[in-house]
């Protein structure tokens, strides 16, 4: 399923795929303002915004890492928080406890901006169904990724 998508960071250019994939989703379509209100003009910058191209050049999915500030202890850590992992339909079905999911291709470039941004943190509020995947990402990530519920 993914030798037919390349994945990258979003551009400008990207804006219009990225709102019909909001179209399908039950959170219902954003218009230009509100996207560019959520996730590029956002409080603490503009978030890294991973995405996923089909071999027609479609934006297919993406997965949005928006920078906030966490407290731990007596520091702030810049942080990211993933959030709006949205897919097209046909790539959604697909089992997400395989490493050959779309999710992973995009959580891959987003952790590669994040490291090279400098940030450290990356906390997601996953629905509880999605709690099983975390081992399965912290093995495809090469690292230790923590659940705190």
């Amino acid at each position: 399923m993914t030798g037919r998508l390349t994945y990258r960071l979003y551009q400008d250019s990207d804006l219009p795929g990225l709102l019909r994939l909001w179209e399908g989703t039950k959170l219902g379509a954003l218009s230009p303002e509100l996207w560019r209100q959520r996730y590029v003009d956002a409080p603490h910058g503009p978030s890294l915004i991973s995405v996923a191209v089909d071999e027609y050049g479609d934006v297919a999915g993406h997965l949005v890492f928006t920078p906030s500030c966490v407290t731990l202890g007596a520091r702030e850590v810049s942080a990211l928080s993933l959030s709006a992992g949205v897919l097209r339909k046909d790539l959604s079905r697909a089992s997400a406890r395989s490493t050959e999911h779309p999710i992973f291709g995009l959580y891959r470039v987003g952790e590669e901006a994040a490291l090279a941004g400098g940030y450290s943190l990356w906390y997601s509020l996953p629905r509880r169904a999605w709690l099983p995947m975390v081992p399965l990402l912290s093995r495809f990530a090469g690292r230790d990724i923590a659940v705190a519920e």
